[in-house]
């Protein structure tokens, strides 16, 4: 692995004990992953039950609120993002003969950033605190913006509101990148050969339902309404061209990138002899 590693490392594990990942075990994982589900739909549920209330309905549409599954869909998926950046991401550990371990990692999305960077992967580091970090807190810049500009100026308000439906999914290409890591740490298992294990942690679960419920409680968000003026008018004949120039493209990239490999990995013995993770 040609990576340096933050993570723990080890030449032999003790004796000859079968090699274990380390991290919180799967069955934990899914326990608490079907814990945050079983709470995302009751909070929907809770605020779908509030609409039913004229009363309340009433003062909300009066007032311009947002709907209340909306809300509180928003703010706990905003409740999970801190746990999502701190908790352990993922455990990794690739080895061979079932007892020598060649690398063993267990890393919270932070610590992710912060390995590639001292590693020189700037692009990888940067790219990560912008999907991450910058673009939830610029959303929720945004939709706070909109909420106290919504009276003032509901135009304004409107554009933040589309602009943060726009980004809103922009968030998830972390969540595919590390899915489909995990198939390339999959793909090297060969035991007793060479072991290649990788789980997702809690941190993972709770960014995969960050993403999932801010994505979908920002296009369930209403723009405030505008009394306009202008006559709607057809779409030009160079921007439906454009329109189908650009669908086109994407087709075309689309259809090709499915079948192009999207990353890569490759494991060098002799690198680690150099190291010293295995004897000569």
């Amino acid at each position: 692995v040609e990576a340096q590693a933050s993570g723990r490392r080890s030449k032999e594990s003790a004796g000859d004990m079968a090699l274990t990942l380390p991290g919180m075990h799967i069955s934990e994982v899914n326990k608490w992953a079907a814990v945050v589900i079983a709470c995302y739909v009751a909070v929907i549920c809770f605020d779908i039950l509030l609409e039913r209330i004229p009363a309340l309905e009433s003062f909300r549409i009066r007032n311009r609120i947002q709907k209340p599954w909306v809300i509180g869909m928003l703010i706990f998926s905003y409740s999970l993002l801190v746990p999502a950046l701190f908790w352990n991401l993922f455990n990794m550990l690739i080895g061979a003969m079932d007892s020598v371990e060649f690398y063993t990692s267990s890393e919270s999305m932070m610590e992710v950033i912060v390995m590639l960077w001292q590693d020189d992967v700037f692009v990888g580091a940067i790219l990560l605190v912008i999907f991450a970090i910058l673009i939830p807190v610029v959303k929720l810049w945004l939709i706070v913006t909109a909420e106290f500009m919504k009276w003032k100026r509901p135009q304004l308000a409107g554009r933040c509101i589309h602009f943060v439906q726009m980004v809103s999914k922009w968030a998830c290409p972390d969540m595919f990148a590390y899915i489909l890591f995990s198939y390339l740490i999959w793909d090297m298992d060969h035991p007793p050969t060479l072991t290649g294990r990788f789980q997702l942690d809690l941190g993972f679960t709770a960014y995969a339902m960050f993403c999932l419920g801010s994505t979908v409680s920002s296009l369930g968000m209403q723009k405030p309404k505008i009394k306009s003026k202008l006559a709607t008018r057809p779409m030009p004949k160079w921007a439906f061209a454009l329109l189908c120039f650009m669908a086109a493209v994407f087709s075309a990239s689309l259809a090709v990138g499915l079948t192009l490999p999207v990353m890569a990995m490759r494991l060098d013995i002799g690198i680690l002899v150099d190291r010293g993770e295995i004897p000569a």
